[in-house]
C-alpha cells in the first residue's frame, strides 16, 4: 500500500512499501528509496516528499506494468493546460489550480502509453478554496476524444485545510467505457476536480503507474509427473503459496515443481545464483523468466546430478526487481533441490527473505 497521504511517516512504512521487513536498516539516500520518493538527488523530506508515494520500481521484463509516469509540480506545470482555470507553478513543491468560472478543467495532451500497463492514476491534492466537486476523469485515445462515454468518477476526499489528500483512480473498469482504457494507447488525460468558479486547489504531484506490489516469497506450485526437460510441462499446476527458500532435501517420485516471482537486488554488483538437484532443474532471470524460456536459454541448469553445483554470475542494479523462474522435477529415486545465491555483502544462502517476492495479481510474475 502507498505511504500515508498525510501525518507521520517513519522508516518502517518505507520498508513495507519496498517489500522489506519493518526493521530492515535503510537510508533515505539509497537508490530504492530515492526511486520510491521520486527524488533523484539532494535532500529528501521524510514525510512531505513521501506523502502517498507508492512503490513504482518495476521488474525488468514485465509486460503488465511499467515504471511510473510522474509529474512533479512546483518548478513547472509539467506541460498541463487549463480550461476555465489558471495553473501557476509556485516555484516550491506545488502548482496552484484556480477556477476562473464554472467547470474548471486540467488537461495533459501529447501522451502515449499503453493503458494495460498503466491502469492507475494517482493524485496528491489540497483544496484551498470553494466547496464544489465534480470528480470526473476523462482521457483520449487514437480512436476517441474526451467524451462522457469514456470517463471515470472518483470520490472527493475529506479535506482538513492543511494536508494534501491522496486519491487513486483505477481505470481497469471505467464508470463509462468498460475496459476501453486498458485496451488502448492513451494520448491525453483530463481532470475535473472542482465544479464552480471558486474551487481552488494545490497540486503536489501526479503519477500514472502499473500494478506491481511485490509480496514476500516466490510462488510455488507443483504438478504430478516428471517434466522430462519440457519447460512448458506445468500446464495445470496446483498452487501451494509463497516460500522464501527453495531448499528441499527430499522430494517424492514423479513430481515437478515451479517457483516464480522476483529477486530484489539490494546493492549494485555481481550476484551468483546456484542450483544443485536430482533430477533436472533450471533457473531463469530477467526477460526469459517471463516468456520465451527454454532449456537452452536457462541461466543455470542442473540435470540428473547428485550434488554438483552449477552457477552463473550476474551484474544486477540496486532497487530492481528481476523476474525469476525455477523449474524442477524428479522421476524416481533420490530427489532434492537447492537454489541458493550470494552477492555484495551476502554470503551464499538459500534463504530469500527480503530478496524473493511475487506479484499477487498474477500469483507469480
Amino acid at each position: 500500500m502507498p505511504l500515508p497521504a498525510n501525518g507521520q511517516i517513519d522508516f518502517s512504512d518505507i520498508n513495507v512499501e519496498l517489500g522489506l521487513t519493518g526493521t530492515t536498516q535503510i537510508s533515505l539516500g539509497q537508490a530504492s528509496v530515492r526511486t520510491l520518493y521520486g527524488v533523484g538527488a539532494g535532500a529528501i523530506r521524510l514525510a512531505a516528499d513521501g506523502y502517498g508515494k507508492s512503490n513504482a520500481i518495476v521488474p525488468v521484463g514485465v509486460t503488465t506494468a511499467g515504471p511510473g509516469i510522474v509529474f512533479d509540480f512546483g518548478a513547472t506545470n509539467q506541460s498541463f493546460t487549463t480550461t476555465n482555470a489558471t495553473l501557476t507553478a509556485s516555484g516550491l513543491t506545488y502548482s496552484t489550480l484556480d477556477a476562473t468560472t464554472v467547470d474548471p478543467q486540467l488537461r495533459r495532451t501529447s501522451l502515449s502509453f499503453d493503458g494495460s500497463r498503466y491502469p492507475y492514476v494517482e493524485v496528491s491534492l489540497l483544496r484551498t478554496g470553494g466547496t464544489g466537486w465534480d470528480g470526473t476523469f476523462y482521457y483520449t485515445t487514437g480512436g476517441h476524444g474526451e467524451s462522457n462515454s469514456f470517463r471515470n468518477v472518483y470520490t472527493q476526499p475529506t479535506w482538513n485545510g492543511v494536508d494534501y489528500q491522496y486519491m487513486i483512480i483505477d481505470n481497469r473498469n471505467l464508470t463509462a467505457g468498460g475496459t476501453d482504457w486498458t485496451n488502448n494507447t492513451i494520448t491525453g488525460i483530463r481532470f475535473d476536480f472542482g465544479a464552480t468558479a471558486t474551487d481552488d486547489f494545490r497540486i503536489d504531484w501526479m503519477q500514472i503507474r502499473g500494478t506491481i506490489y511485490p509480496i514476500a516469497g516466490l510462488y510455488q506450485s507443483y504438478q504430478l509427473g516428471y517434466h522430462n526437460e519440457n519447460v512448458n510441462y506445468m500446464t495445470a499446476p496446483t498452487a501451494e503459496g509463497a516460500t522464501n527458500a527453495v531448499n528441499y532435501p527430499s522430494i517424492g517420485d514423479n513430481i515437478s515443481y515451479q517457483w516464480v516471482g522476483y529477486f530484489l537486488a539490494p546493492t549494485t554488483g555481481i550476484y551468483n545464483f546456484r542450483l544443485a538437484s536430482d533430477d533436472g532443474s533450471y533457473f531463469w532471470i530477467g526477460n526469459n523468466a517471463v516468456s520465451g524460456y527454454t532449456t537452452g536459454n536457462a541461466n543455470v541448469f542442473a540435470t540428473f546430478n547428485t550434488g554438483t553445483v552449477t552457477s552463473v554470475n550476474m551484474q544486477l542494479t540496486a532497487g530492481t526487481y528481476y523476474p525469476v523462474r525455477v523449474l524442477y522435477g524428479n522421476g524416481v529415486g533420490g530427489a532434492f533441490i537447492t537454489f541458493s545465491f550470494s552477492g555484495p555483502g551476502i554470503a551464499t544462502t538459500s534463504d530469500g527473505t527480503g530478496y524473493f517476492f511475487y506479484n499477487a495479481d498474477t500469483t507469480g510474475i
